[in-house]
């Protein structure tokens, strides 16, 4: 069981030699009887003079200490990227014999920080490039009420009141769509946010299995409120001056 403090060790014995039994103790402490009675019987086995004390703590020392663990804290509050890797590189005084992993764990386990993989960009290629700043200057100076319009999807993007995915029906039909939307261009789609806030929600319901998995997506999905989508819908234009901005690179978010 857990060792007692000093002050605890000292009350036992002295109710002891007051006359008080094991349970009075006990309730009174506010600890087990059998950690009363342990203690009674090293009392009496010392000669029933001295207190008797507890053992030194055993097992190692910890590697990273209360100062040492506000220090990494601090650092952290301000610049929330660091690597267990990156803090031992930039502390050698006060990591220099502390292990990455040992690091890690104290992040995860006593901090309570979550573990987080830094968002990959996707590589744009010269042609890439070059259409993103096309279609941002093709498309900058439409109103919020033409981008209101716009039914987005995954890959293709159409401008229908359909979910339809058919390039050809919707030539068929005679209805307009972006023909040529920028590849490698998630910045420029509002949808990743939504999916965004499917997957976070996720995090807290249970879709253990397929079913349930569709079941949750439906529900999350049915409702997100009409004035968050709109609200994506209305950034649509300042993501074109900042591609244009950019010359076409990543917006980064």
């Amino acid at each position: 069981g857990k060792e007692l403090g000093r002050d605890t060790i000292v009350a036992i014995i002295t109710l002891y030699k007051e006359g008080y039994k094991c349970k009075d103790i006990a309730t009174r402490v506010g600890i087990g009887v059998r950690q009363v009675q342990k203690w009674i019987k090293k009392f009496r086995d010392g000669g029933g003079e001295d207190i008797p004390t507890p053992k030194p703590r055993s097992g190692r020392p910890r590697k990273i200490q209360n100062r040492t663990s506000k220090v990494i804290k601090r650092q952290l509050d301000k610049n929330p990227t660091l690597t267990a890797r990156k803090l031992k590189e930039n502390n050698p005084a006060l990591l220099q014999d502390v292990s990455v992993r040992c690091i890690s764990d104290h992040l995860l386990k006593d901090l309570q920080y979550r573990s987080c993989c830094a968002k990959v960009l996707p590589l744009l290629s010269a042609k890439n490039v070059w259409d993103r700043i096309a279609f941002s200057k093709k498309y900058k100076d439409w109103t919020l009420e033409d981008w209101e319009q716009v039914l987005w999807s995954d890959e293709s993007t159409f401008v229908v009141s359909s979910g339809c995915r058919s390039k050809r029906w919707l030539e068929d039909c005679g209805v307009d769509y972006f023909k040529k939307w920028p590849g490698n261009s998630p910045d420029l789609n509002p949808i990743e946010h939504v999916w965004h806030i499917i997957k976070k929600e996720l995090q807290d319901r249970d879709a253990s299995t397929v079913a349930k998995l569709k079941i949750e997506i439906q529900d999350i999905w049915d409702n997100i409120i009409p004035q968050h989508i709109e609200k994506l819908a209305r950034c649509i234009p300042q993501r074109l001056e900042k591609v244009i901005k950019l010359r076409g690179k990543s917006l980064g978010k």
